[in-house]
């Protein structure tokens, strides 16, 4: 799926964009407000500049630095 909007603010502070351009944030969960996308328990996002160009489970951008995102732990069920 791609998306064009612009990147949230504490993502682009959280995670400053690589002199490439391109960011490729992978593994996290992901809540979205759009139903096309949907809610993901483990996703990657690809983001230019300041644009989110792709969220899916897997991204291919081998040009891209990459950051791994870190999903909170789930808790064991009672």
């Amino acid at each position: 799926m791609t998306d064009t909007s612009p990147l949230p603010r504490a993502i682009s502070q959280l995670a400053p964009i690589a002199p490439t351009g391109r960011l490729l944030l992978r593994g996290g969960t992901i809540i979205s407000m759009d139903r096309g996308i949907g809610n993901m328990v483990r996703g990657d996002i690809l983001v230019e500049g300041d644009q989110i160009r792709a969220i899916g489970s897997t991204i291919t951008a081998d040009d891209a630095e990459r950051r791994a995102m870190r999903s909170p732990p789930r808790s064991a069920p009672a």
